[in-house]
């Protein structure tokens, strides 16, 4: 608790901490002490960055300092909600309760997505024809064992041709990386309920409405809220989903 507000360590998405992430925060600061655990990012070795269990053995150290003793609460958007399912897991083996484990439009490993979807995050990344290029060449990059050398030109390029530019290219680079760090892991299995707030639109209408979920733990509570992927902290949607998401988490922390 700080000042009467349960704190949750709170697990970004692939591209880490960004806008939409903050005000969502923002609108329940009053009520949540969100503490934000970002990842390896472009000021580190392409290694750690792409390094799955690196990651989440970093988020169990932060949370080991920050919360030796006691409940943990988590909870995870997008690429989060894996990194905070797995860091869960390994909490309970070691014998921790994890009170809240909440995934934010989150979908579980081998559930199948159109290729619209893929081509929609290239989007997210970098829009344009440039950004297409830009993904193609960053993962010939990085099948070649040459991610450093792009991690290098980030700044370069940020110089020669603007931060706008720069920002692209860094958000490539970490999409791909991060996204190859899946490969091969095992989401395991957590003892207890786990709360999925589910965008309503998703790239596939046919995705079942637990996101591949029930497979990996006790119990799963889907909370549909509103927009979809990208959009559901966004101005157009953020008081109501915030609201919806506090209504529903309430009653489990105070518990």
């Amino acid at each position: 608790m700080t000042g009467g507000r349960p704190r949750v360590f709170l697990l970004p998405g692939i591209f880490g901490d960004e806008s939409p992430l903050a005000d969502f925060r923002a609108a329940l600061a009053d009520r949540l002490d969100f503490e934000l655990l970002d990842y390896p990012d472009i000021d580190r070795p392409s290694g750690e960055i792409r390094d799955f269990d690196r990651i989440v053995g970093w988020t169990l150290d932060r949370i080991r300092r920050l919360r030796p003793t006691g409940e943990v609460h988590i909870a995870g958007y997008s690429f989060g909600g894996l990194v905070g399912f797995v860091t869960a897991c390994r909490l309970q083996e070691e014998g921790r309760r994890v009170g809240l484990l909440a995934l934010l439009d989150s979908r579980a490993l081998g559930l199948k997505v159109p290729r619209s979807g893929g081509v929609m995050r290239n989007r997210d990344a970098a829009p344009g024809l440039w950004g297409a290029a830009g993904d193609a060449a960053i993962r010939l990059l990085i099948a070649v064992h040459l991610s450093d050398v792009v991690l290098a030109s980030i700044g370069p390029l940020g110089r020669m041709f603007g931060a706008r530019a720069a920002r692209g290219v860094r958000r490539l680079l970490v999409q791909n990386l991060r996204g190859r760090s899946l490969s091969g892991v095992i989401l395991g299995h957590f003892d207890g309920p786990l709360v999925l707030f589910r965008a309503q639109k998703q790239p596939d209408p046919n995705l079942p409405s637990d996101l591949g979920w029930s497979a990996h733990c006790a119990a799963v509570r889907t909370v549909p809220v509103h927009g979809d992927h990208n959009s559901m902290f966004q101005a157009a949607h953020l008081a109501a989903n915030a609201e919806l998401i506090w209504s529903e988490i309430e009653g489990r922390l105070a518990g």
